[in-house]
């Protein structure tokens, strides 16, 4: 896991030297147009002091048109470095639209799929899903996740420090989406969730798997029970809800709703229904509900 993170950690550095590098010489063309400006203003000057009226009489008009030109150049160039930035951080443009890298495709699944990346938030803001935060939140933020999915298990700790900083603002439903394909044990995760969430204690659960991810990768099936204990769940109930399967189909629905909704892997948000997909860092969250809480 400490490799990955460094990848990730890598990968953000070098996404920010190339955004720095963008915005420098697009500051350069700024400063070569606004020096250029200067000139055409000092031969209309020099031209005015000369008495050349009938050359005047076009270059004054010229001149107005080259600022204006200028002016708005320099607000296209500012308004491309805010949506290159945000473009690299993963913000859709609908919001303020591109996605993260850090993202576990689903393979067999293809990711230009035609499905409206903006979705009623009511068809996915499901009442039997494990939820955080008030019903009156302004934001209603659903999550498909993968208990064995790195870029999962690196998100949840940044959408704690998310809810902690907006904790009247957002409420975070969880839903998951196993990408059985690449990983083994995800579905009996999710399964093994969802009867935790039975008893009430599906976030302690939640974390307990995330910390726990090195033992699904190496698909000790012992695992699920062990965090039950830690978890403080009544054990016989839920050796008795995970043996026999009850969540299977509650699993399945998640699944397929999230293919419904535009899913191809995780993990996946939806920001009041539009689509967000890849780990995300703290400050691209707040960046995104800041925007929808103006």
């Amino acid at each position: 896991m400490s490799d990955n993170k460094q990848t990730n950690e890598n990968q953000r550095e070098a996404m920010k030297d190339e955004i720095y590098h963008k915005e420098q010489e697009i500051e350069e063309e700024i400063s070569q147009l606004k020096t250029e400006l200067k000139g055409y203003k000092k031969a209309i000057h020099q031209l005015d002091r000369e008495g050349r009226g009938w050359f005047r009489f076009w270059m004054i008009p010229l001149g107005i048109i080259l600022t204006g030109g200028g002016i708005l150049g320099f607000i296209f160039i500012s308004q491309f470095i805010k949506y290159y930035n945000f473009a690299k951080e993963g913000i859709p443009l609908e919001i303020l639209s591109q996605s993260s890298g850090q993202f576990t495709q689903t393979p067999g699944i293809n990711p230009t799929s035609s499905s409206s990346s903006l979705i009623t938030a009511a068809k996915l803001a499901t009442a039997d899903d494990p939820a955080k935060g008030p019903a009156t939140a302004k934001i209603t933020l659903v999550e498909f996740s993968d208990f064995q999915c790195p870029y999962s298990e690196e998100s949840a700790a940044v959408v704690k420090q998310l809810l902690q900083r907006y904790p009247d603002d957002i409420k975070l439903i969880y839903r998951d989406f196993p990408v059985d394909s690449i990983h083994s044990f995800a579905r009996k995760a999710a399964e093994a969730g969802a009867c935790a969430h039975e008893q009430d204690k599906f976030w302690e659960y939640h974390d307990k798997l995330f910390e726990n991810q090195e033992a699904l990768n190496n698909e000790d099936s012992q695992i699920f029970y062990k965090i039950a204990k830690d978890a403080g769940l009544d054990e016989k109930l839920f050796t008795a809800c995970f043996g026999f399967g009850k969540y299977k189909s509650e699993v399945e629905e998640d699944y397929q709703a999230g293919v419904s909704a535009g899913v191809r892997g995780t993990p996946t948000w939806f920001f009041n229904g539009q689509k967000v997909q890849g780990a995300l860092s703290l400050e691209t969250f707040e960046k995104i509900v800041q925007e929808l809480l103006k």
